[in-house]
C-alpha cells in the first residue's frame, strides 16, 4: 500500500487575483531516488493542482430570482423555482395562478387575466398606486339648475318625477327626484328625492326621512348598507354601494357616484364618461341638443304634461333683471370672496344661476337667493374653505327661507313662524294636499249595480254608472279610470260612464288593486288566499314570486307614492307592505288580528283597516307606517268596508245600506249617505275639474265642469269656441 501526504499551501495568487488553496499529493514510489534529488520548490511546481471552491448564489444579497420565486443552489450553477401559486420562468416572471397567494393593497383587486391572477385597481381608483380615487359629482340646484357628471351645465323646469340618476348596468341604485312649481308658476323646485338600493328605498322630503314607507329619526345607520345623518342643515346619505348624496333639505341635492359606474349611468346626471358630449342621453338611448326634450324623456310617469321650453326670466323682467344682478352680486363680496379663487363663482354658474333664480322667484325670492347662498357656502366647504355667512344676511333665518311651502305657494314670514298662501289646486297648512281641483266621487257598487254620487256647483247627483254589477272596484289615479270585476271578467271605464273596455277574463278574484304605472292588477287568488298578478299588456296571469309565503290574505291596497303593496291577512303578521322595485317585504302590523278590507293613506304613511274582533263585530283600525295601532272606536256587528279621500273616510255599514262619512282629523261624524240594498262595496275615485286648474277655457268665457269633462262658452261681447273667444 502506498503511503500518500498532503499539503496544503495557503494564500498564492491565480490569474483571477483571488485565493486559492493547493494541494500536493506524494506517493511513496513518485519520489525521486537521491541520485535524483530535487529542490523542495521543485517539487511543488511538478506536484501543484489547482482547485476551485463552490459559489452559493442563492446566498447573495440580491437574489438572482424573482422576488415571487425561490432560490436553490446546485454545484456550479442555480435555478430559480416559482413559489406555490406562481407561475413562470423563476428569474424574469413569477404570475399568480392562484388568488389566496397575493397581497394586494387596500384599493386593490385580483383579477383574473387569462388564468393568471394579479392586482389591480380597485374600479373606484386609479394612479400608480392605486391612491387616487374616481367619483363624478352631479349638482341640482335653485329653480333647478343641473350640473351633470361630466361638466354639462343647463336649466329644465319640468315638474314631475324624474330620474336623476341610474345604474344602467346592473340595475344597483336609482334616484329620482319630484319637481314643483315655485317662482313665477313657469319654473320649478326641487320638492323630493328617493333612493333605490338593494332592499331599501329612501324618500328625502322638506325636514323629513323615510325609510321603505317608515318616518325615521336621524342618524340611522343601516349596517352593510348605508348611514343616514344630519350635517349641519344637510341630510347626508353614505351608502355602501357607491353612491352619496347630500340634499340641504330645500332645494339644493348633490350626488356622488364612483368609478365602478363609469360608462353605465344615465339620467339628468348625464353619463359619466368623461365625455360631455353624449350628456343629454334621452331615456330611449338618443343623444340630443334639446334640453327640454331630454328632460321630459325621463319622466317616471308618462302621463306627467311635457314641460315647455321656458325663456330665462330675466330677458323678460328688465326690472328684475336689475334687482337680481344687485343681490346676486354679494357672491362676489366679503364673506364669500375668500372663496372665489378656489370655486370662481363666474365660471360655476353660481352667478348666472342667481339671477334666474331670483328673476323668477316672484312670490318668495328671499327663499331663491338664500338657497343659491348656501349652494356656493357647500361648494367652498368642499375645497376646505368654510364661510360663515349666515349672520351676514338675516332674511336666510327667516321661516321662509326654508320654503317650507309646497306646490307654488306664496310664504309670509309671521315673527319666528309663516303662513301659506296656496295656489288653485291646493289646501293644507303647507299647500301639500291637492283637493280643491280634484272632487271626489263615492262610488258604491253590488253584484246588480254601480252608483256613484258627486257634488259639483253645489249640486249633488247620485246616477248609475254602469248597467250590470261588480264583485270589486279599484280607482286608477294614473288613468283617472274606474277599474271593476264581475265575477268572471276585468272591466276599465271612464268616471262618466264612458268608453267600457273588456281588459282580461278572470276566476277566482276576491279582491284587487291597479297598478296603472306598470299596467299591472294585483289581486287575491279567492280559493288560494295568496297574491297574482294579471299584466294587462300580455295578459300574462301568475302567482307573484316574491309574495308565495304570503298566505291567508284577505285585501289588498297600494301605495303609489311609496310603490308598495299593503296586504292584510289573517295568518302570520296582520298586514304587510311589500316594495315594487326593492322587493322588500316588511311586517306593519303583527299577528293577533283578523283583518278583513284594508285602506291606505299614503300621504300620510297610515293604514286604515277593518278588523274581526273577538266580539265577533266589525271595527274599523289605523296602523301606521311606524307601527302604531288604534282603535277609531267605529263599530258594527255587521260587514263593514271602508274607503278614503284626503280628508274623510267613508264607512259603508252593509246590514245599514249607509255611508259614514268621519272627518280625519278629529274623527266626527259628518254626514251619510244612503245606498241602493245589495250594496257591497265603496270605492273613491277624484275627478278633475278642469275650470278650477282655470288652463283650458279662454280668459273671456265661462268653464263649466262636469264629471270627466268640461265646456267652454264664450262671454256676452265674444265669439268663438271656448278655448278661444275674440
Amino acid at each position: 500500500m502506498q503511503a500518500q501526504t498532503t499539503i496544503f499551501v495557503r494564500g498564492l495568487q491565480n490569474d483571477l487575483s483571488g485565493p486559492e488553496h493547493y494541494e500536493i499529493t506524494r506517493m511513496e514510489n513518485d519520489l525521486p531516488s537521491p541520485e535524483h534529488s530535487v529542490s523542495f520548490i521543485d517539487l511543488l511546481i511538478m506536484y501543484i493542482t489547482p482547485f476551485t471552491v463552490d459559489i452559493d448564489e442563492c446566498s447573495n444579497a440580491t437574489s438572482p430570482c424573482h422576488a415571487d420565486a425561490d432560490c436553490v443552489n446546485i454545484p456550479g450553477n442555480y435555478t430559480c423555482m416559482c413559489k406555490l401559486g406562481f407561475s413562470g420562468d423563476g428569474q424574469q416572471n413569477c404570475v399568480a395562478i392562484d388568488c389566496e397567494v397575493l397581497n394586494c393593497g387596500a384599493n386593490e383587486v385580483c383579477m383574473d387575466v387569462d388564468g393568471l391572477y394579479r392586482c389591480v385597481c380597485h374600479p373606484d381608483y386609479t394612479g400608480d398606486s392605486c391612491d387616487q380615487e374616481i367619483k363624478g359629482t352631479c349638482l341640482a340646484r335653485g329653480d333647478p339648475h343641473y350640473t351633470t357628471f361630466d361638466g354639462t351645465h343647463y336649466d329644465f323646469m319640468g315638474v314631475c318625477e324624474y330620474v336623476l340618476a341610474k345604474d344602467s348596468r346592473d340595475n344597483i341604485f336609482e334616484i329620482r327626484q319630484v319637481n314643483e312649481p315655485c317662482g313665477s308658476g313657469l319654473v320649478a323646485c326641487t320638492k323630493s328625492l328617493s333612493l333605490v338600493i338593494p332592499g331599501f328605498l329612501v324618500n328625502l322630503e322638506r325636514n323629513r326621512v323615510m325609510v321603505n314607507g317608515s318616518t325615521v329619526s336621524l342618524p340611522a345607520n343601516y349596517s352593510g348598507s348605508m348611514l343616514i345623518r344630519p350635517v349641519g342643515g344637510e341630510t347626508h346619505i353614505e351608502t355602501n354601494y357607491g353612491v352619496n348624496i347630500v340634499w340641504n333639505n330645500v332645494y339644493n341635492v348633490e350626488i356622488e357616484v364612483l368609478g365602478r359606474y363609469l360608462n353605465s349611468v344615465e339620467g339628468l346626471c348625464g353619463t359619466f364618461n368623461d365625455d360631455n358630449s353624449d350628456d343629454l342621453l334621452t331615456s330611449d338611448n338618443v343623444t340630443t341638443t334639446n334640453v327640454t326634450a331630454f328632460g321630459n324623456s325621463w319622466k317616471t310617469d308618462p302621463t306627467c304634461g311635457d314641460a315647455p321650453t321656458v325663456e330665462n326670466p330675466c330677458v323678460t323682467n328688465s326690472v328684475r333683471a336689475a334687482m337680481a344682478r344687485d343681490n346676486c352680486s354679494a357672491l362676489l363680496r366679503a364673506p364669500f370672496w375668500v372663496c372665489n379663487e378656489t370655486v370662481n363663482a363666474t365660471e360655476r354658474y353660481f352667478i348666472a344661476d342667481c339671477e334666474y333664480d331670483m328673476c323668477a322667484c316672484e312670490n318668495n325670492p328671499d327663499a331663491c337667493l338664500c338657497q343659491i347662498f348656501d349652494a356656493y357656502a357647500s361648494a367652498c366647504s368642499a375645497e376646505n374653505i368654510t364661510i360663515q355667512w349666515i349672520d351676514d344676511f338675516p332674511r336666510c333665518s327667516t321661516p321662509c327661507a326654508s320654503s317650507p311651502c309646497f306646490n307654488g305657494a306664496t310664504c309670509r314670514n309671521e315673527g319666528s313662524s309663516y303662513t301659506c298662501d296656496c295656489a288653485d289646486g291646493y289646501i293644507g297648512d303647507r299647500c301639500n294636499i291637492r283637493d280643491v281641483c280634484n272632487i271626489p266621487i263615492i262610488v258604491y257598487y253590488g253584484p246588480s249595480a254601480i252608483n256613484y254620487q258627486v257634488t259639483i256647483n253645489n249640486v249633488t247627483t247620485s246616477p248609475s254608472l254602469v248597467s250590470g254589477g261588480a264583485k270589486d272596484m279599484d280607482y286608477d289615479p294614473f288613468s283617472r279610470r274606474l277599474f271593476y270585476y264581475d265575477s268572471s271578467n276585468f272591466y276599465s271605464i271612464e268616471l262618466d260612464g264612458s268608453d267600457l273596455r273588456l281588459i282580461a277574463a278572470a276566476q277566482q278574484v276576491a279582491r284587487f288593486i291597479v297598478d296603472g304605472r306598470n299596467s299591472i292588477i294585483y289581486y287575491i287568488h279567492e280559493s288560494t288566499d295568496t297574491v297574482y298578478m294579471l299584466n294587462m299588456t300580455d295578459l300574462e296571469n301568475t302567482q307573484v314570486g316574491d309574495l308565495t309565503d304570503v298566505t291567508g290574505a284577505k285585501d289588498i291596497d297600494i301605495d303609489h307614492v311609496n310603490n308598495n303593496l299593503v296586504i292584510a291577512k289573517t295568518s302570520g303578521d296582520n298586514i304587510v307592505r311589500y316594495n315594487l322595485e326593492t322587493k322588500a317585504l316588511d311586517p306593519i302590523k303583527p299577528a293577533g288580528d283578523f283583518p278583513q278590507d284594508v285602506s291606505v293613506d299614503a300621504d300620510n304613511g297610515v293604514v286604515y283597516w277593518v278588523n274581526f274582533n273577538a266580539n265577533f263585530e266589525q271595527n274599523v283600525m289605523s296602523t301606521s307606517y311606524a307601527g302604531e295601532t288604534i282603535d277609531l272606536n267605529i263599530t258594527d256587528a255587521d260587514t263593514i268596508k271602508i274607503a278614503q279621500d284626503e280628508l274623510y273616510l267613508y264607512v259603508l255599514v252593509v246590514s245599514n245600506v249607509t255611508i259614514y262619512k268621519y272627518k280625519k282629523s278629529t274623527w266626527e261624524q259628518m254626514g251619510s249617505i244612503v245606498v241602493p240594498s245589495g250594496t257591497s262595496g265603496i270605492e273613491v275615485a277624484f275627478d278633475e275639474d278642469e275650470c278650477c286648474i282655470g288652463t283650458f277655457c279662454h280668459e273671456q268665457s265661462t268653464c263649466e265642469n262636469s264629471v270627466a269633462n268640461f265646456t267652454c262658452t264664450c262671454n256676452s261681447g265674444y265669439t268663438g269656441n271656448g278655448t278661444f273667444c275674440q
